[in-house]
């Protein structure tokens, strides 16, 4: 009897380590994913928000809608850094939150029918694409060979509804 319970502590404490690392990881792969969504659903709504910038002038003139690129930029990368910003020290505070916003690729769609300029999709109204390149920490994983940073390429387009 005194042998299987000497047995059940070596087991416990060779197993109980590699356990508690599996089980970090594992939340830590799911802290990463959800970063991802984060940063995912502040580009979204970046979009959307810069989708609303409709050319009042070109529509009075021809009855036709279009994004005012200049315009629908500037608001996109205004609420990118808004929403960015609420991330905090993930992304790097405001700081990050400001360079990923100065440096996101806005491209303004008009003329349709088009392709998306990142993925390839078919367009069929005025769009805006945004494309974002964000790093973000690896956390325990770097223990596993994973790099400091991991670079993630995160893309979001909305387009005009009539």
């Amino acid at each position: 009897m005194k042998r299987q319970a000497g047995q059940t502590i070596l087991y416990t404490i060779l197993l109980l380590p590699t356990l508690l690392l599996v089980m970090s990881v594992a939340v830590e792969l799911g802290s990463v994913q959800m970063q991802q969504l984060r940063i995912r659903s502040a580009l979204d709504m970046a979009a959307v928000s810069a989708a609303g910038v409709v050319d009042a002038r070109y529509y009075a003139q021809t009855g036709l809608i279009r994004l005012d690129g200049t315009r629908a930029e500037s608001v996109g990368r205004l609420f990118l850094y808004r929403n960015l910003r609420k991330l905090g020290a993930a992304i790097g505070g405001d700081a990050g939150a400001a360079s990923i916003a100065a440096t996101a690729n806005f491209i303004v769609v008009n003329q349709v029918p088009a392709r998306d300029p990142f993925t390839g999709h078919r367009l069929d109204r005025p769009s805006i694409c945004i494309q974002a390149d964000v790093a973000q920490d690896s956390g325990l994983m770097r223990w596993f060979g994973m790099p400091r940073e991991i670079q993630l390429k995160l893309h979001s387009v909305a387009e005009v509804r009539r």
